[in-house]
C-alpha cells in the first residue's frame, strides 16, 4: 500500500455508473491518506449511489498509477438499482392504509431513493398532523429482499395522543369581532387538531384584505394535555377609505380629464362585511356611478353573496344600466369561484344609433380566481390567476341575439437579484361574441374597453392613453412593471404596458358614425414612472404615463390618494 497522501483531483474514476465524476469528487477532502483511500472511495460512492436507488454498488477494481502523486484509478460498478416490492404500514386502520398508499410518492416497482422514503414518512406524519395527532411518528421498521429482487419495506406509525385545540387567543384585532377572525382564520375551538390549518391560518387572514399583518399561530399547552391552545397575532387595515384619482393631460383630440372617487366600507361593524361608492368621470363625454355590497358568509354556510347596480352615461353614444348578484365560495385557502346573474338595459344616443341598439340583456355568470399573494397593498412575491365569463341572451328590436362575454387575468410579482427588486407582470385577454361577430353585430356599448387606469377587470389597462381610449371585439394587454420597494407599502416603479383591440372604426378615440364592415388589429403602447408613498394624508399614488407615438408633452398624469379611518 503506497504511503503518503493522494490530491482528489488524482482519482480517476473509470466508470461510475448513474453517478458523474465530479459529484463523487465534490465530497472528497482535498487530500486523502493513501492507506484509507479505497475506504473513503467506497463510503462516498455508496452514499451517493444509495441516493439514487442503488444499494448494491461497490468499487469493482483499483489500480494505483505508481506513487500516490501519480494517482489512483478506481473502477465503480453500480449494480442494478433497487426497486420496490411490497409496501406494509403497521399502526393503521384499514381505511388509513387505503388513503396512506393512494398519498405515498413511490408504488411497487419505483426506485427506492432515500429521498422518497423520506417524503413517504414526512406524508405519513402530516396525514395523521392532520387529523389530530400533532406527535405522530413515523418510521423504517423493517426491509428485506423479495424473490423478485425487489425490496419489501415495513413502516410502523406511533400517533402519540389525540388532540383538540382549545381556547383561540386573538391579539391586535380591536375593530373585527374575535368570532369574524376565528371564522376567517378556519379555526374553531373543540376541532380536532389540524396542522394544514393552523400553518394556512395567517395567509387566509392576510387574504381578507382586512388585516396588514398576521403572524403564525402559536401554540401553547393548556391545563388539558388533550387541548392546545392558539395565538393569533393580527394588525388591521382601517376599516374605511376615502380614495380620490385625477387624470389629466393629453394633446388635441387626446386631452381630457378623468376623475374618480372611490368610498370603501370593508369592515362594517367589524363583521367583514364590505359595501363600496364608485364613481368615475373617465373622460369628458362619460359618467358612471357603481354602487356595491358583499356579505361574507350566508348564515353558518361557507358562501357569499355580491350585488352591485352600475350607470354607465356616454352624452352621446350610448347609455347603459344595470345590476348583478352572484354568489361565491371558497374551495380552498387560495381558490374562489363564484356563479351569478346579469342583467343590463342599453339605449343609443342620438349621434349613434347605429354603433349602438335599444336592448336588454340577461346572462349567467362565472367567476374563479387562485390567489398565493398575501401582501396585495405592495406585493414581493406570488401569483394571481383570474377568470369570468357570462352567456346569455340580448333582446333588440329586431329580436334575440346570444352573447358570450370572458375575461381572463394573471399577475405574477417575483423578486429580482434583491428583495427590494420586484418585476411585476400583469397580462390578460377578453373577449365578446354574438351571432357572427361581424361590427354590425355588436354595438359599441357591447365590447370591452382598452384605454388608461380603468378599473380592474373591466377591459385592458395600457396606461399613457385616456381612461377609455377604444372599444374592440377582442383585447390583449401586457403590463411589464419594475419595481424597488423602499417601506412597507412604500415603492418607485417603472412601466411598460402593451395592448392590441380588434376595432372596427378608423380612428381611435372617436367611433361615432366611423364603423366600417371588418375587424381591424390596433395596438397600443404606454409607458412610464411613478411613485406610491404612505404620507400623513394617506396613502399617495403619483404617475406618469405617455405613449411612445404621441411623446412625453402629450402624456397623462394620475394623481390618487386613499386616506382610511
Amino acid at each position: 500500500m503506497p504511503e503518503g497522501f493522494i490530491r482528489r483531483e488524482a482519482v480517476r474514476f473509470k466508470s461510475t455508473g448513474r453517478l458523474g465524476e465530479g459529484a463523487i469528487r465534490l465530497l472528497l477532502p482535498d487530500s486523502i491518506p493513501a492507506p484509507a483511500a479505497l475506504d473513503t472511495l467506497e463510503a462516498v460512492q455508496a452514499l451517493l449511489h444509495r441516493k439514487l436507488g442503488y444499494y448494491s454498488s461497490r468499487i469493482a477494481s483499483h489500480r494505483w498509477l505508481g506513487s500516490p502523486q501519480g494517482g489512483l484509478q478506481v473502477r465503480i460498478d453500480a449494480g442494478r438499482v433497487t426497486r420496490l416490492g411490497q409496501l406494509e404500514v403497521k399502526g393503521a386502520s384499514a381505511a388509513e392504509k387505503r388513503d396512506l398508499l393512494e398519498l405515498c410518492p413511490f408504488g411497487p416497482g419505483d426506485a427506492v431513493t432515500e429521498k422518497r422514503v423520506e417524503k413517504t414518512l414526512e406524508t405519513i406524519t402530516r396525514f395523521y398532523a392532520g387529523r389530530g395527532y400533532p406527535f405522530c411518528l413515523s418510521r423504517v421498521s423493517g426491509a428485506g429482499w423479495e424473490s423478485t429482487g425487489g425490496l419489501a419495506l415495513v413502516l410502523s406509525i406511533e400517533r402519540g395522543r389525540f388532540v383538540r385545540i382549545g381556547r383561540i387567543h386573538i391579539e391586535g384585532a380591536r375593530q373585527t369581532r374575535p368570532e369574524v377572525v376565528r371564522r376567517i382564520a378556519a379555526l374553531a375551538e373543540g376541532e380536532p387538531y389540524d396542522e394544514r390549518k393552523i400553518e394556512r391560518a395567517a395567509g387566509r387572514l392576510l387574504n381578507s384584505g382586512l388585516f396588514s399583518r398576521a403572524s403564525r399561530p402559536g401554540l401553547s399547552a393548556g391545563a388539558d394535555p388533550a387541548l392546545a391552545e392558539v395565538h393569533l397575532s393580527v394588525s388591521e387595515f382601517p376599516a374605511y377609505s376615502i380614495e380620490a384619482a385625477l387624470g389629466s393631460g393629453g394633446g388635441g383630440a387626446t386631452s381630457g380629464v378623468a376623475g374618480v372617487v372611490r368610498i370603501r366600507l370593508s369592515n362594517l361593524f367589524g363583521t367583514a362585511r364590505a359595501a363600496s361608492i364608485n364613481w368615475q368621470r373617465p373622460r369628458k363625454d362619460w359618467l358612471s356611478l357603481q354602487l356595491a355590497y358583499r356579505e361574507p358568509w350566508l348564515g353558518q354556510l361557507p358562501i357569499g353573496l355580491e350585488a352591485a347596480f352600475s350607470q354607465q352615461v356616454r352624452d352621446s353614444l350610448y347609455t347603459d344600466t344595470g345590476g348583478r348578484i352572484a354568489f361565491n365560495s371558497e374551495l380552498t385557502d387560495r381558490l374562489t369561484v363564484g356563479l351569478g346573474a346579469d342583467y343590463r338595459e342599453a339605449s343609443p344616443g342620438s349621434e349613434t344609433y347605429l354603433a349602438a341598439e335599444n336592448s336588454t340583456f340577461w346572462a349567467v355568470t362565472g367567476t374563479a380566481a387562485w390567489s398565493n399573494i398575501t401582501r396585495p397593498l405592495n406585493p414581493a412575491s406570488g401569483f394571481e390567476l383570474s377568470a369570468k365569463a357570462a352567456a346569455g341572451t340580448r333582446r333588440t328590436d329586431t329580436g334575440g341575439r346570444r352573447e358570450l362575454r370572458s375575461m381572463l387575468g394573471m399577475s405574477l410579482y417575483r423578486p429580482l437579484a434583491r428583495r427590494s427588486h420586484i418585476m411585476a407582470i400583469s397580462a390578460g385577454v377578453g373577449l365578446v361574441s354574438r351571432g357572427r361577430s361581424a361590427p354590425e353585430q355588436i354595438p359599441y356599448h357591447a365590447r370591452i374597453p382598452i384605454g388608461g387606469v380603468l378599473q380592474t377587470g373591466q377591459g385592458a389597462t395600457v396606461r399613457g392613453h385616456l381612461e377609455e381610449e377604444a372599444r374592440g371585439r377582442r383585447v390583449g394587454w401586457v403590463n411589464l412593471e419594475y419595481r424597488y420597494i423602499i417601506g412597507e407599502n412604500n415603492r418607485l416603479f417603472a412601466f411598460y404596458d402593451l395592448g392590441a383591440a380588434e376595432l372596427s372604426a378608423p380612428a381611435l378615440d372617436y367611433p361615432a358614425k366611423q364603423e366600417t364592415k371588418t375587424w381591424r388589429t390596433e395596438w397600443l403602447q404606454g409607458c412610464g414612472a411613478g411613485l406610491q408613498l404612505e404620507s400623513r394624508l394617506g396613502l399617495l399614488q403619483l404617475s406618469v404615463a405617455f405613449t411612445p407615438e404621441r411623446g412625453l408633452g402629450e402624456g397623462r398624469l394620475h394623481l390618487s390618494l386613499a386616506e382610511s379611518f
